[in-house]
Protein backbone atom coordinates (compact mmCIF):
# COMPACT_ATOMS: atom_id res chain seq x y z
CA UNK A 1 0.00 0.00 0.00
CA UNK A 2 1.48 3.70 -0.88
CA UNK A 3 1.29 5.86 2.27
CA UNK A 4 0.36 9.10 1.03
CA UNK A 5 0.25 12.35 3.73
CA UNK A 6 -3.74 13.51 4.26
CA UNK A 7 -2.20 16.88 3.71
CA UNK A 8 0.39 18.33 1.06
CA UNK A 9 3.88 19.37 2.50
CA UNK A 10 3.62 16.85 5.41
CA UNK A 11 5.69 14.13 4.31
CA UNK A 12 6.75 11.61 6.77
CA UNK A 13 9.15 8.66 5.90
CA UNK A 14 9.64 5.46 7.66
CA UNK A 15 5.57 5.32 8.69
CA UNK A 16 5.11 1.40 7.34
CA UNK A 17 5.74 0.11 11.23
CA UNK A 18 3.82 1.87 12.74
CA UNK A 19 1.00 1.54 9.67
CA UNK A 20 1.20 -2.44 10.14
CA UNK A 21 1.01 -2.39 14.49
CA UNK A 22 -1.79 0.41 13.67
CA UNK A 23 -5.18 -1.05 15.41
CA UNK A 24 -7.36 -0.95 12.34
CA UNK A 25 -11.50 -0.44 12.63
CA UNK A 26 -13.33 -0.51 9.14
CA UNK A 27 -11.56 1.81 6.94
CA UNK A 28 -9.17 3.53 9.40
CA UNK A 29 -6.39 2.43 11.77
CA UNK A 30 -5.38 4.21 14.75
CA UNK A 31 -1.50 4.41 14.96
CA UNK A 32 0.47 5.80 17.79
CA UNK A 33 1.32 9.03 16.18
CA UNK A 34 -0.86 8.76 13.25
CA UNK A 35 -4.22 8.22 11.92
CA UNK A 36 -4.54 6.54 8.89
CA UNK A 37 -6.77 6.26 6.46
CA UNK A 38 -7.76 3.86 3.96
CA UNK A 39 -8.50 5.99 0.63
CA UNK A 40 -8.89 4.13 -2.51
CA UNK A 41 -5.70 1.98 -3.48
CA UNK A 42 -3.62 4.52 -1.85
CA UNK A 43 -3.53 5.27 2.65
CA UNK A 44 -3.13 9.02 3.58
CA UNK A 45 -1.83 9.66 7.08
CA UNK A 46 -2.31 12.88 9.19
CA UNK A 47 -0.26 13.51 12.61
CA UNK A 48 -2.54 13.60 15.47
CA UNK A 49 -1.53 16.63 16.63
CA UNK A 50 -2.28 18.20 13.03
CA UNK A 51 -6.19 17.09 13.91
CA UNK A 52 -7.99 20.24 15.53
CA UNK A 53 -11.56 18.96 15.56
CA UNK A 54 -12.76 15.65 14.89
CA UNK A 55 -16.47 14.33 15.43
CA UNK A 56 -19.15 11.37 14.65
CA UNK A 57 -21.32 12.16 11.65
CA UNK A 58 -24.82 10.04 11.63
CA UNK A 59 -26.46 10.26 8.44
CA UNK A 60 -30.15 8.62 7.34
CA UNK A 61 -29.55 6.49 4.08
CA UNK A 62 -32.90 5.93 2.92
CA UNK A 63 -33.53 2.36 1.35
CA UNK A 64 -35.77 0.56 -0.90
CA UNK A 65 -36.42 -2.63 0.61
CA UNK A 66 -38.80 -5.43 -0.70
CA UNK A 67 -41.68 -4.90 1.71
CA UNK A 68 -41.49 -1.12 1.29
CA UNK A 69 -39.56 1.42 2.32
CA UNK A 70 -36.96 2.35 5.16
CA UNK A 71 -33.69 3.60 6.38
CA UNK A 72 -30.79 2.86 7.65
CA UNK A 73 -28.06 5.07 10.26
CA UNK A 74 -24.99 5.66 8.71
CA UNK A 75 -21.72 6.59 11.00
CA UNK A 76 -18.78 8.32 9.72
CA UNK A 77 -15.70 9.76 11.39
CA UNK A 78 -15.36 13.23 9.89
CA UNK A 79 -11.31 14.84 11.03
CA UNK A 80 -10.68 18.47 10.34
CA UNK A 81 -7.79 20.36 10.40
CA UNK A 82 -6.76 24.12 10.12
CA UNK A 83 -8.25 24.36 6.38
CA UNK A 84 -12.14 22.47 7.63
CA UNK A 85 -13.03 19.23 6.54
CA UNK A 86 -10.21 16.70 5.42
CA UNK A 87 -11.96 13.83 5.85
CA UNK A 88 -14.69 11.38 6.01
CA UNK A 89 -14.11 8.06 6.95
CA UNK A 90 -17.08 5.60 6.98
CA UNK A 91 -17.40 3.15 10.43
CA UNK A 92 -18.79 -0.67 9.83
CA UNK A 93 -20.97 0.15 12.95
CA UNK A 94 -21.88 2.16 16.17
CA UNK A 95 -19.66 0.23 18.51
CA UNK A 96 -16.64 0.69 16.27
CA UNK A 97 -17.65 4.62 16.38
CA UNK A 98 -17.53 4.62 20.07
CA UNK A 99 -14.12 2.64 20.10
CA UNK A 100 -12.84 5.09 17.55
CA UNK A 101 -13.68 8.29 19.55
CA UNK A 102 -12.59 6.60 23.00
CA UNK A 103 -9.63 6.48 21.41
CA UNK A 104 -9.15 9.88 19.44
CA UNK A 105 -9.74 11.46 23.00
CA UNK A 106 -6.75 9.49 24.24
CA UNK A 107 -4.32 9.78 21.00
CA UNK A 108 -5.55 13.79 20.46
CA UNK A 109 -6.26 15.32 23.34
CA UNK A 110 -5.91 18.84 22.08
CA UNK A 111 -8.20 18.10 19.60
CA UNK A 112 -12.18 19.88 19.94
CA UNK A 113 -14.46 17.07 19.91
CA UNK A 114 -18.12 17.77 17.75
CA UNK A 115 -18.98 19.47 14.64
CA UNK A 116 -17.78 23.67 15.03
CA UNK A 117 -20.68 25.95 15.73
CA UNK A 118 -22.29 28.48 13.86
CA UNK A 119 -21.06 31.73 14.79
CA UNK A 120 -24.31 33.88 15.54
CA UNK A 121 -24.78 37.49 13.89
CA UNK A 122 -27.03 40.22 14.85
CA UNK A 123 -29.36 40.51 11.86
CA UNK A 124 -29.60 43.98 11.45
CA UNK A 125 -25.67 45.04 11.88
CA UNK A 126 -24.19 41.75 10.71
CA UNK A 127 -22.11 41.92 13.31
CA UNK A 128 -20.76 38.54 15.41
CA UNK A 129 -22.21 38.02 18.81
Amino acid sequence: MRLEPLTAGEETPGLEEEFRAAREIGKLRLGTAHLFLRMGTAVRYIPYQRIRRYFRRVEDVPLKLCCGRGSMASESLVVCGDSGELAQVPLPDTRAARIVMERMAQLAPDAAVGPEKPRQTNERSGENL
